[in-house]
């Protein structure tokens, strides 16, 4: 996990966890769709449909290295499924295209019924939601301290 840089192109295997906070591009089923089970992060143990942008869904694992060219995303809140951001493509013309939960695939959640996912790395280390949440708490005082 350490070694996973921000801009990384990341690919998870099937009942894989994953290993950063991921901005999902491609995966095996079509559209570029693919589930999560994130029962160790929220303790749901229904499974999280995740569908890649009509950019990005359809590109092969080779053609998304050509394709990426500019992603922004909004500093991580602890909501857990949240994602803001923006994707724009090499060969794109007019507006970005809005990224939201359906393209997160968060650290600690495991991949399933897909064979496999690509996604680009968006938070590493400390800095993914999950490492987010793991801080310890600060330094409590009472009154008794005195």
């Amino acid at each position: 996990g350490e070694s996973i840089r921000v801009g990384d192109l990341i690919m998870v295997r099937q009942d894989q966890e994953v290993p950063c906070d991921l901005v999902l591009l491609t995966a095996s089923l079509p559209d570029g769709c693919c589930y999560l089970e994130t029962a160790n992060l929220d303790g749901e143990a229904d499974l999280k449909l995740r569908r890649a942008l009509p950019q990005t869904g359809s590109l092969s694992v080779h053609d998304l290295h050509a394709a990426c060219a500019q992603l922004s995303i909004e500093v991580p809140l602890l909501a857990a499924h949240q994602l803001k951001g923006m994707l724009r493509t090499r060969n794109e013309r007019g507006a970005p295209a809005a990224l939201s939960e359906q393209q997160a695939l968060l650290q600690g959640a495991q991949l399933r019924n897909a064979e496999w996912a690509v996604g680009v790395c968006v938070y590493s280390g400390n800095e993914t939601r999950l490492g987010r949440s793991r801080r310890p708490p600060g330094a409590k005082r009472s009154e008794v301290d005195g």
